[in-house]
């Protein structure tokens, strides 16, 4: 296959997860996406190269929505958070590394926290797919990797 077309295949993947999982919510996802790593960021590509089964699928809609609601609350907390050390960081008065430094060992926490659940999402859709199916998925990834379209999330930016 040719890069664009892989190219293709991963945004379309992503695509499918968030509209046809109904997985989170488009904030949610966002916030996921901006974060730029995970387990949850294999999901599109469990889903789009793993050849489902209606079944599957169904299960996999379970799995997701068992784990909606802790994943949003994790994610409002985040928000939380990182909007309290930015208020703190851009505040008049001076502020000292030690000053932050509870701020940011809380973002830490709650960032593996949410790394730790979309962990066990991950694994219990892994679940329910076939040996086969797994192989699929890898094959899929492989492309992509050579390719050079296998970063599913922003790892480099520019400033």
């Amino acid at each position: 296959m040719s890069k664009r077309v892989l190219m293709l295949m991963a945004v379309a993947a992503i695509s499918s997860w968030s509209v046809a999982g109904h997985a989170q919510s488009q904030e949610a996802i966002a916030a996921m996406m901006m974060m730029g790593d995970g387990p949850v960021l294999v999901i599109p590509v469990l889903l789009e190269f793993g050849d489902l089964t209606p079944e599957q699928t169904k299960q996999v809609h379970q799995i997701v929505d068992a784990g909606r609601t802790d994943t949003q609350r994790l994610l409002n907390e985040l928000a939380s958070v990182n909007n309290q050390l930015a208020e703190a960081l851009l505040a008049p008065a001076q502020v000292r590394a030690k000053d932050a430094g509870a701020t940011v060992q809380r973002l830490a926490q709650l960032r593996l926290r949410f790394m730790q659940s979309e962990l066990n999402t991950v694994l219990a859709i892994r679940e329910i797919l076939t040996p086969e199916q797994l192989g699929k998925v890898t094959a899929a990834m492989g492309e992509m990797k050579n390719a050079g379209t296998s970063q599913l999330g922003p790892h480099t930016r520019t400033f």
